[in-house]
């Protein structure tokens, strides 16, 4: 749950976001029941490797490789983004040398552009998006290195002093799916049922999460207080 608007964790304790909705999309396809579940990093990779969890909604190719599991085709790009304060000049690359950078910690396309192109940069290593912008508020990170997708903390945390400076568009994180290495048959099932959606259908749910906005709820009213408001 680090990665809003990916997975949010509603205080009654549910899931919304871009990954829940295209889940439910996948489900409704493929005619299945997958449920997600929110946990760290490190106990998300121990479940899946103890088969405890079939896999994980998204992933960088590269991870996902390096951890021995089987992932599906691409489904989405996000892209590496610098957040800032308003005013901080940065314009490329070669910025991040000797910056104090706050990246949250095991993601692995935020440290391989440090690895590139930190040289002599401080590390700060925050527990999600969130602390990572409120390092960067503070002072004590001139940075944030997140996702394109993080773009949504800066409404609905109100960190209106800071700005998505820089996109690295030239390096792009595709979003996939990985599984559990003895089941290939799911990777197939995926696959087919993430081919049925649309990339349109995509980006209708990315904008849905663009801005802060939150999943719109009906408001149930008592028979008493609908009589009362057409009176």
């Amino acid at each position: 749950d680090v990665f809003e608007p990916g997975i949010i964790v509603n205080e009654d304790g549910s899931y919304s976001g871009t990954l829940v909705d295209i889940l439910e999309l996948l489900n409704k396809r493929l005619g299945t029941d997958f449920n997600p579940t929110a946990k760290s990093i490190p106990e998300l990779i121990r479940q899946v490797n103890d088969k405890e969890l079939a896999g994980v909604l998204s992933i960088h190719s590269d991870r996902a490789d390096k951890l021995g599991w089987l992932r599906t085709k691409s489904y989405m790009n996000s892209y590496p983004t610098i957040f800032t304060r308003k005013g901080f000049t940065f314009t490329g690359p070669s910025d991040l040398a000797g910056k104090k950078i706050a990246l949250i910690d095991k993601v692995f396309f935020s440290r391989n552009l440090v690895d590139l192109y930190g040289a002599g940069s401080q590390l700060i290593k925050v527990k999600d998006g969130r602390e990572g912008l409120e390092t960067v508020r503070s002072g004590k990170a001139d940075l944030y290195v997140g996702s394109s997708r993080n773009s949504y903390l800066l409404s609905k945390y109100q960190f209106y002093d800071l700005t998505a400076s820089f996109q690295f568009y030239d390096h792009p994180t595709p979003n996939l799916m990985a599984v559990r290495n003895d089941w290939p048959q799911l990777v197939s099932i995926l696959n087919k049922g993430m081919e049925s959606i649309t990339a349109e259908e995509i980006e209708s749910i990315l904008q849905k999460w663009g801005s802060g906005s939150k999943r719109q709820q009906a408001v149930e009213l008592t028979p008493e207080e609908q009589s009362w408001l057409r009176e």
